[in-house]
Parts: C-alpha cells; structure tokens; sequence
C-alpha cells in the first residue's frame, strides 16, 4: 500500500483561501477616506489570515523545514500589512487640516527646532 498527499485537498483549504484574503485587503484601496470602514477593514483581513494561519498550522505536519505554505503565508501577511500601512498614511494625509505639506508632514515643535522660526498661521 502506497499513501500520497493530495496536493487538491491543501490548494483548495489553504492555499487559495490565503491567496482571497490577499486580494481582499488590497480592497481598502478602492474605499473613500471619509469612512472610516477603511482601516476597520485592513485590520480585519490581516486578524483572518492570522486565523487561516492557525487552522492551518494543524494540518501542516511538523518539520525543520520551511513549507511552500509558510513562504505563502509570510508573503501574504506582508502585502496585507503593505495594505494597511497605506491605508494609514492615506487616512492620516486626508485628515489634515493644514494649508502647505510642510505643516502636514513636518510635526510642529519639529518644524520649530529645525527651523528656528515657526510658519506663519493663516
């Protein structure tokens, strides 16, 4: 009697789910700003991968060895932080309520220091 892995039965329950859930955070992109649903969101995809990543860890069989599914696993986790951070920055850019970049991205006792004299206020 010979036993073989089938190799459909992991695509299909751990593979793929993983590869959705990649694609579903990179949908943040594609909500306005002024929800706030946007970071709610990213947030949210990468707390299912890291159940996936769970559920999985049980039917993987224990080795040394780095499995396809671990590399999988990583680079997705890794595109859906990419996603997140975006996210981030884009909400934290549109909320500002500052007329010049520099007031936006400079903090303003660092603006002072480097600058020696404030910006003029409007």
């Amino acid at each position: 009697i010979e036993f073989q892995r089938s190799g459909g039965w992991y695509e299909s329950k751990l593979v793929w789910p993983m590869v959705a859930l990649t694609f579903l955070s990179f949908v943040a992109f594609w909500i306005k700003p002024e929800f706030g649903e946007r970071f709610v969101f990213g947030i949210t995809a990468i707390l299912a991968m890291l159940t996936h990543d769970i559920v999985a860890s049980g039917m993987m069989p224990i080795c040394e060895e780095r499995t396809y599914l671990s590399y999988l696993s990583i680079m997705c986790q890794a595109f859906a932080q990419f996603a997140l951070v975006e996210s981030s920055i884009v909400l934290w850019v549109y909320h500002q309520e500052v007329d010049t970049w520099q007031k936006a991205l400079i903090p303003k006792p660092l603006r002072e220091k480097v600058f020696m004299t404030p910006l003029p206020t409007l």
